[in-house]
C-alpha cells in the first residue's frame, strides 16, 4: 500500500512537470509566431537592416567551448574592412544586435508605445549622448563609454512594465530626452557604433521591469545598469520578428484578350498575373485583379497600341494592348411631342426624343439637351431609354421657365458617351436650334371664386363638386337647347349651375366644374384655392400677367390696400411679388398650343 501511494506521488510530479514543460513551450511558439512588437529600424531603408548576433543568455543555448556557453563573436572584415580582428571565447550576449550595410544611415524607432525612462545622458560616471563611434571590440575608452552600451535610450512600456534598450547609438541624434512620451514607430535616435562595439549596429535589449534594467542608488539623477541575465532578459526575435518584408522586383504576365474595339470597352484583365519577389527571396503570385494593385494607361478612346502600366509596391511593369477602330453609332433625327399629366387641363412638359439608327444603351453620361426661350435657358431632364434601345427620351416641363416667359422653344444637344452591350462607344451627337414648338404665359384660367366663395357647381346637393355635376349641367343646357322639363333637383338647384354667374348654364360652366373637380383630384387644397383667389387681383376668375402688373404698380406707388397684401404682413413689398411668383409656379399651367 505504501508503494502504490509512493508511485501515485511519483506519476503526479513527473504529469506536474510535462505540463510546466508544455506551457512554457506553448507560450514560447506563441511570442514567436505572433510578433508583439515592430521592428527597432525603421525608414525607407528599413529592410537593409537584419540580425548580426543573436540572444544568448541562458546557459546551454549556445555553442559551448572552454566548458561555457554564450557566443563566438568573430570579425567580417568583408563586411567591416575597419574593424580590427577580434575573438572572445563564448561571450554571454543578452540581447540582439541588427545592423545593416556598411556606410548606410538607419533611423532607429521605438518598439512600442511608453516612456523614456533613462539615457545615457544620465550614466553615472561619464554622462553623455555625444560618446563617439569606437568601431573596436574591448578598448578602454568604449567599455567606459556608458559601461560599454555606449549612447543609450531605454524606454518603458506601461501596460508590461517591459524596458527596451537601445544601444550604441551614434552620438548627437537623439530625439528624445528622459521623461518624454514615445509612440510606436517614432524615431528615437541613429544607430551608431559607440561604446563597446566593434561596428554599426543596434544592440537592442528586453527587460522585463524597471527593478532588472536601472540602478538608480547613486541619486541626483544617475544610474546604472542592473546586471543582465537569463532571468532579467527576454529573447527579442521572440517578440519583434523580422526585418520588413520589401519588394525588389515584379513582373507580369499579358492578360488573355489583348485587342479592343474602340470606346466600346474596358480592361479585361482576366488571366494577368503579377509576379513579386521580395527580399526574403520569396515569389509571390497576384491574380489581378487586385485591390492593392494599380492598373492605368489604357484608354479604349486612343487608336492603336496602349501601353498599361501595372504599380505595387514602389515597382512598375508594363505590357501592350491594342485599340481598334470600329464605326460609331449615329443619330438619325430628333424630334419632340407635348405630354400632359393626367387631370391637368393644361400640357405641364414637352419630351424630347433622340432617334439612334441602332440600339444603343446609356453608360456613365447621356447627351446634354438645353432649351432655349428667348434668352432664358434650361437643361431638360433625362427621362430614360425606349424598350427597343434605340431612343433617348428627356423631359423639359413648361415651369421650370419663369411665369412670364414665352416664345419659341429651341432645343441645343452637345457631344456624349454610349454604351453599347456594355461597351462605351463615343457618339456624335450634336444640333443646335430645333424648334419643339411655342411656351404660352402661365395662367390660371380659372379661379373658380363662384364655387368657393359662393357655394355654386354642386347642382346635386352631395356636399362635392364632381363629374356628376358636371353632367348635370350639361343636362340642363340640352334641356334647355330642346324646351325639355327639368326634374325637380335641377330645377332647385339651377342657380347653382351657373358657376361663371352670366346668367345661363351652358357647357362653359360643365367645363368649369369640370376644371375644379380635376385640381381637387391632382391634389389642389381649399389652402391653394384661397392663394389663387388672393392674386386674382382685378377679378377677373384668372390670374395672368394683367394682375401681375397691377400688383408691381401699386408696389411702386407704395399706396397700401388689404387687396394687394397677398402675405398679409401688413405692408407692400418684394414678398408679395415672391408670393404671386410662387402660386404661379406651384399651381399655374401653360396653355396648349
Amino acid at each position: 500500500m505504501k508503494n502504490i501511494k509512493l508511485r501515485n506521488k511519483i506519476l503526479i510530479s513527473i504529469l506536474f512537470i510535462i505540463c510546466l514543460f508544455l506551457f512554457k513551450n506553448i507560450n514560447q511558439v506563441k511570442a514567436a509566431s505572433v510578433p508583439a512588437y515592430r521592428w527597432p529600424i525603421g525608414g525607407d531603408n528599413a529592410n537593409e537592416t537584419y540580425m548580426d548576433y543573436e540572444y544568448y543568455g541562458i546557459a546551454g543555448q549556445a555553442p559551448v567551448k572552454d566548458g561555457k556557453s554564450g557566443r563566438e563573436y568573430k570579425v567580417n572584415n568583408k563586411l567591416w574592412p575597419n574593424e580590427k580582428a577580434y575573438y572572445a571565447k563564448c561571450e554571454s550576449h543578452n540581447g540582439m544586435d541588427i545592423t545593416g550595410i556598411n556606410g548606410h544611415t538607419y533611423k532607429v524607432v521605438s518598439v512600442c508605445n511608453g516612456t523614456v525612462i533613462a539615457t545615457s545622458a544620465e550614466y553615472g560616471g561619464n554622462p553623455s549622448t555625444n560618446y563617439p563611434d569606437r568601431n573596436q571590440r574591448r578598448t578602454t575608452a568604449g567599455l567606459n563609454d556608458g559601461g560599454g552600451y555606449g549612447n543609450y535610450i531605454v524606454i518603458q512600456e506601461p501596460t508590461t512594465g517591459r524596458c527596451f534598450l537601445y544601444a550604441h547609438l551614434k552620438g548627437g541624434t537623439f530625439k528624445v530626452s528622459k521623461g518624454n512620451k514615445v509612440t510606436a514607430g517614432q524615431e528615437i535616435a541613429t544607430m551608431g557604433s559607440s561604446g563597446d562595439s566593434g561596428h554599426m549596429h543596434l544592440h537592442f535589449e528586453i527587460r522585463k521591469s524597471k527593478e532588472v534594467t536601472i540602478n538608480t542608488a547613486w541619486g541626483g539623477g544617475y544610474h546604472r545598469f542592473q546586471y543582465a541575465n537569463s532571468t532579467s532578459n527576454l529573447d527579442p526575435k521572440d517578440y519583434i520578428g523580422s526585418s520588413p518584408k520589401v519588394v525588389r522586383q515584379i513582373t507580369v504576365t499579358k492578360p488573355s484578350k489583348t485587342k479592343y474595339y474602340e470606346g466600346t470597352e474596358n480592361l479585361n484583365l482576366a488571366g494577368a498575373k503579377l509576379s513579386v519577389r521580395y527580399n526574403t527571396g520569396i515569389i509571390e503570385n497576384i491574380n489581378l485583379p487586385n485591390n492593392n494593385v494599380k492598373v492605368s494607361g489604357f484608354n479604349n478612346k486612343k487608336v492603336g497600341k496602349n501601353t498599361v502600366v501595372v504599380e505595387y509596391a514602389g515597382q512598375k511593369v508594363t505590357f501592350d494592348v491594342e485599340i481598334i477602330a470600329k464605326p460609331q453609332p449615329e443619330i438619325k433625327y430628333v424630334a419632340a411631342k407635348r405630354e400632359k399629366v393626367t387631370f391637368q387641363r393644361y400640357f405641364k412638359y414637352r419630351q424630347i426624343n433622340i432617334y439612334f439608327d441602332k440600339p444603343v444603351t446609356l453608360g456613365n453620361a447621356e447627351p446634354t439637351v438645353t432649351v432655349r426661350v428667348q434668352n432664358e435657358v434650361k437643361t431638360a431632364s433625362y427621362a430614360g431609354i425606349s424598350d427597343d434601345g434605340k431612343k433617348l427620351m428627356y423631359k423639359i416641363y413648361n415651369n421650370e421657365f419663369d411665369i412670364f416667359t414665352e416664345g419659341m422653344m429651341y432645343i441645343d444637344c452637345t457631344g456624349t458617351v454610349l454604351d453599347k452591350e456594355n461597351k462605351k462607344i463615343e457618339v456624335d451627337c450634336k444640333f443646335k436650334n430645333l424648334t419643339i414648338g411655342k411656351l404660352y404665359k402661365c395662367e390660371l384660367k380659372h379661379t373658380f371664386s363662384a364655387i368657393i366663395n359662393n357655394g355654386k357647381g354642386d347642382i346635386n346637393g352631395d356636399g362635392v363638386v364632381d363629374g356628376s355635376d358636371a353632367s348635370r349641367a350639361l343636362r340642363i343646357y340640352a334641356c334647355r337647347m330642346s324646351n325639355e322639363e327639368l326634374d325637380e333637383i335641377d330645377k332647385k338647384n339651377i342657380d347653382k349651375a351657373d358657376v361663371n354667374d352670366d346668367g345661363i348654364v351652358d357647357a362653359v360652366d360643365a367645363s368649369i366644374i369640370l376644371s375644379y373637380y380635376a385640381d381637387k383630384s391632382a391634389g389642389v387644397t381649399l389652402e391653394d384655392d384661397k392663394k389663387i383667389l388672393k392674386c386674382d387681383i382685378n377679378s377677373d376668375n384668372k390670374v395672368d400677367v394683367y394682375d401681375f402688373n397691377l400688383l408691381k404698380l401699386k408696389i411702386q406707388n407704395a399706396v397700401y390696400e388689404d387687396t394687394f397684401d397677398l402675405n398679409e404682413d401688413g405692408k407692400l413689398d418684394n414678398d408679395d411679388i415672391e408670393f404671386f411668383r410662387n402660386v404661379m409656379y406651384d399651381l399655374g399651367s401653360r396653355k396648349r398650343n
